[in-house]
């Protein structure tokens, strides 16, 4: 058995397959019913486990222990698909659920699966089912069940057919050799003591990826995207999976206020400037500062990369309505030959001396300078004679 899921997962993940194949527009719809008491032996025949309709499967459920949860594969009633194997993966409320304890595959005989590490519990992990002999002709089948027990007791809990995580899709394979791949784009999730909801196959018109102002991306029809509030583009038969084509938005900031507006990079007119990201829980974007200059003390209020040195900025200050910048003392600056002039400290130069708590008017206090050595008038002259 572990040969044939092995040359299934071959086929299907590593050739080159053809698109569009029998299985096109299916789903993988969840359903589950209380009035089943969960046995392995019966958990993938039993009656309760097979909705007449998609939209007919059951999406409550209000059992605390196990309950069962199937996975099915969904496909319009006129269509005639032909499943050899499935990609998918599984969302859950890993807090408030335990889906880890029966997990298995259904199918004809020989089905077998590949799982991820860690599937179910781990949901970046995915799994594939391969049928033993290919499910052709029936639109409605399960092909994995989850026993399921719930910790909450009330309103909340969910359980989620999803894209397989590794692969960043979901997918039907036919029988063809190479296999039909046909991607899902349709889930269902069941909620405990809630209503959930299954996406139920439907007739596909022309559809495409709807972009909106908040980068989500929809796969819906030109008509409806073009109704949607922050409409952006649309773009036919573009796929929103596995990875969204839309334009995301991020933080644009004002650099004169450091306000951050998360918005699309288009709508981030300059002078402002787009960063990306987000604008919470912390505000990314440069915000503006006390710059002092060391000796004055003058205060600018300038973004950080505007304050040059000598001057020092400082991010958590304002220059208004007091000045916090520190400003240097002015005194008496006494020359040599007894000048007084009233500066910084910085701007008094040796050999002249510094007196900070002194003035220069309206009388110098600086001293009148020294002979260097004691002599008369008329030595002096004499000198010169």
């Amino acid at each position: 058995m572990r040969k044939i899921l092995l040359a299934l997962g071959i086929m299907a993940l590593l050739c080159t397959p053809a698109f569009a194949g029998p299985n096109t527009n299916g789903a993988i719809i969840v359903h589950t019913n209380d009035s089943y008491s969960y046995v392995s032996t019966t958990v993938c025949t039993t009656a309760l486990g097979q909705p007449a309709s998609c939209a007919e499967a059951g999406v409550q459920s209000d059992k605390a222990v196990a309950a069962v949860v199937w996975f099915m594969a969904a496909f319009l009633p006129s269509s005639s698909p032909a499943v050899a194997s499935v990609y998918f993966g599984v969302n859950y409320d890993d807090v408030n659920l335990d889906i880890t304890t029966k997990f298995a595959p259904c199918g004809p005989a020989g089905t077998v699966e590949a799982p991820d590490a860690g599937f179910p519990g781990d949901m970046t992990a995915g799994n594939s089912v391969g049928f033993g002999s290919p499910v052709i002709g029936n639109t409605l089948f399960r092909f994995y069940y989850f026993k399921v027990d719930e910790f909450l007791g009330s309103a909340g809990p969910f359980l989620c057919s999803a894209i397989n995580p590794t692969g960043g899709f979901a997918a039907f394979y036919d029988n063809a050799f190479p296999p039909a791949q046909d991607n899902i784009t349709l889930f269902g999730c069941v909620k405990w003591y809630d209503v959930g909801l299954n996406n139920c196959p439907q007739v596909q018109l022309d559809r495409g990826a709807c972009c909106l102002a908040t980068g989500e991306c929809l796969f819906i029809e030109q008509a409806q995207c073009a109704g949607l509030p922050g409409f952006i583009s649309w773009t036919l038969n573009q796929p929103c999976v596995p990875d969204n084509p839309c334009a995301q938005p991020g933080a644009c900031c004002d650099l004169e206020t450091g306000a951050c507006e998360f918005v699309l990079q288009q709508h981030c007119i300059a002078p402002r400037v787009f960063l990306g990201g987000d604008c919470a829980p912390t505000n990314p974007c440069p915000q503006k500062g006390a710059c002092c200059e060391p000796v004055t003390g003058v205060c600018t209020y300038v973004l950080q990369a505007e304050c040059l040195a000598p001057n020092v900025w400082h991010g958590d200050w304002v220059c208004t309505p007091v000045n916090p910048c520190p400003v240097e003392p002015r005194g008496a600056c006494c020359a040599p030959n007894g000048d007084c002039t009233y500066v910084y400290a910085a701007e008094c130069v040796a050999p002249s001396v510094w007196h900070g708590d002194w003035v220069c008017v309206p009388t110098n206090p600086c001293p009148p300078p020294v002979p260097t050595e004691p002599t008369t008038w008329g030595q002096i002259k004499a000198n010169y004679r």
